[in-house]
């Protein structure tokens, strides 16, 4: 399972990764932030994360 947060996270929003891949010397996470509004509509926000591997 993934758990990741923003440095000011509020309490209606998901952050999910999707899918990883690796390369020589790396790690590539791509997930997304959903938010719930009061009416119940959702929105995503799409993001990449690279982690170097030591």
């Amino acid at each position: 399972m993934w758990s990741s947060r923003f440095a000011s996270p509020q309490d209606n929003e998901r952050d999910s990764a999707v899918g990883v891949a690796f390369g020589p010397d790396y790690l590539m996470v791509g997930g997304a932030v959903s938010t719930e509004a009061e009416d119940g509509h959702v929105t995503f926000e799409w993001w990449l994360r690279r982690f170097a591997l030591g």
